[in-house]
């Protein structure tokens, strides 16, 4: 979405009246000294679309700072102006500057006159962010959802001189949560509660629905969409637990292979069973809970590497495509065949549908309003996002953003110059490109090591999404990229450094008294409200343009 800003102010709230270094970056050596554009102290992240800047410096006095909305009985902005005056004002010893001209207000105004339930796909986040010496500050926007990342960019220009929470402070806007895979199972079904007593690591390791509920509630109050995705028909071995007879068995010496426990074939299946009606049956009965369970408009279905070995080993297969008309080889006509029905079946139920590239490579003829995910590429994405768009679809970017990659160096910089619209195609194929999704993996990732390694790799990708196509220095950007992380830190995120440097008095205090909220248990699944406790196996971010 297009963010617009009319008058941008650098504002110093001093904390008695000495003056300390919020964030400050310096060289690795002294004979590779620092490139590009020191910016001040308040400086926004991501950088809006337009924007001035203005040497006048204001101040707030905290006891006396209005914040109000004219919108009544909207939750999200009530909330949101309770939470942003906590971020505002964290050191219960701060003070104005009398030497300054003091801020006296700040007002919220939301021209529809609407309060949002939750964002949605086309959600207008554009808003103006006005700031005057006599009359305050004023937020204006046309749906709640802009307002937010107003208040979020407001907060960001107030300077102190003494998670989910996180994507909301780098305004990424929706949480794609690919929830189950291979491995594990914790999505606690109603309908089909076998799915996560057999499938899950442990009985401990499981998102309840009252987990997902608060996930989703504490995401909407921050203007920020929470996308499932339930992989099918690869990635399926978790489901396999408890129903086996949903995936196809693997066949060894022209016999089912056995595992251990006698079940054939599926201890080396991954690939759901195409063959049996009831396989579409099930998928119909899950996927109508999960539309009920999680409230946005999409439900993903990945669809993304279904490994054919099964299914070449099954005779059942073998003759289902014969019967059809498939040739020997023509397994992609079999996943054609899975996609299309699962995916006509969500339609039906009505929810719209995210998928990853590869039925559509494989010649599935989807509906237009399905998106899709480019994952493939890497350097070749380009070539994908092309021949995608040029189908018709709408179409995201995650091949150049995968921040489970990790690197020696400022690997953040690869990420800050992706343009998700720097392709040869035409301007209507780059209208089709929605955003980009940053995405983290979690096979060497858990609640440990996740927060660090998102952040404030992460934060590149966001502005990359939400700057304009030339804010692409990023030597000047790593000074406010460093600021940024400071003030992640300042906020409970343990965001790791963009160089050598200090984050100033922050770096004295011990890390039990930075990292605010409860840690994720190892007794529990629970969500705290700095991070989500991964089990499995991955989720992804993105914005919207």
């Amino acid at each position: 979405m297009a963010v617009k800003i009319t008058w941008l102010i650098w504002i110093t709230i001093l904390v008695s009246c000495e003056l300390y270094v919020e964030a400050d970056i310096t060289y690795i050596s002294a004979r590779i000294p620092l490139q590009g554009q020191r910016w001040p102290p308040g400086s926004p992240w991501p950088l809006p679309l337009q924007w001035r800047h203005s040497p006048l410096l204001l101040t707030i006095n905290p006891s006396n700072f209005p914040m109000v909305t004219d919108l009544e009985s909207c939750d999200v902005i009530d909330k949101a102006l309770h939470r942003y005056r906590g971020l505002l004002f964290q050191n219960p010893n701060v003070t104005e500057d009398k030497n300054l001209p003091v801020l006296p207000k700040l007002r919220v105004h939301i021209s529809s006159r609407v309060c949002g339930l939750y964002p949605k796909q086309d959600t207008d986040e554009q808003y103006e962010l006005d700031i005057h010496s006599e009359n305050g500050v004023t937020v204006t926007a046309r749906e709640v959802w802009g307002a937010l990342r107003g208040l979020e960019t407001f907060s960001q220009l107030v300077y102190t001189s003494n998670n989910v929470e996180a994507m909301s402070y780098n305004k990424l806007n929706v949480f794609h949560w690919h929830i189950v895979d291979d491995q594990s199972f914790p999505y606690v079904s109603k309908k089909f509660p076998e799915l996560s007593n057999k499938g899950a690591y442990s009985p401990h390791h499981v998102y309840t629905q009252a987990d997902v509920a608060k996930v989703i509630e504490f995401a909407r109050l921050r203007g920020i969409r929470v996308i499932p995705e339930f992989d099918t028909p690869g990635h399926t071995q978790s489901w396999g637990k408890a129903y086996p007879e949903l995936l196809t068995p693997c066949w060894v010496d022209n016999q089912p292979f056995r595992d251990l426990y006698g079940l054939e074939g599926h201890a080396r299946s991954e690939n759901m069973d195409p063959t049996k009606n009831q396989t579409f049956e099930f998928m119909r009965d899950f996927f109508s809970e999960i539309i009920e369970v999680f409230k946005d408009e999409y439900i993903d279905l990945g669809m993304d590497e279904a490994h054919y070995y099964c299914w070449q080993s099954s005779p059942n297969i073998s003759q289902f495509m014969a019967d059809r008309g498939y040739e020997p080889d023509e397994y992609y006509k079999l996943e054609e065949y899975y996609d299309t029905k699962v995916i006509n079946i969500v339609r039906s139920l009505g929810a719209k549908v995210f998928i990853y590239q590869d039925p559509i490579e494989h010649g599935a003829k989807v509906d237009k309003n399905t998106i899709v995910r480019v994952w493939k590429g890497k350097g070749q994405w380009q070539d994908y996002a092309y021949t995608i768009t040029d189908l018709g679809y709408n179409v995201t970017i995650t091949s150049c953003y995968y921040l489970n990659y990790i690197s020696y160096g400022e690997d953040w910089r690869k990420y800050y110059l992706c343009d998700p619209q720097q392709f040869n195609g035409t301007q209507k194929q780059k209208d089709r490109i929605l955003g980009g999704e940053a995405s983290i993996w979690t096979e060497y990732v858990d609640e440990t090591n996740l927060l660090s390694r998102l952040w404030p790799r992460g934060s590149a990708v966001a502005e990359r999404l939400w700057s304009d196509a030339d804010v692409n220095d990023t030597d000047s950007a790593a000074f406010r990229l460093d600021e940024h992380r400071c003030r992640m830190r300042r906020r409970g995120i343990p965001a790791q450094p963009v160089l050598p440097g200090n984050c100033g008095d922050l770096d004295l205090k011990p890390v039990a008294d930075v990292i605010m909220t409860t840690p994720c248990k190892t007794s529990s699944a629970k969500t705290s409200t700095t991070s989500v406790c991964v089990w499995l196996i991955g989720f992804l971010m993105y914005a919207v343009f």
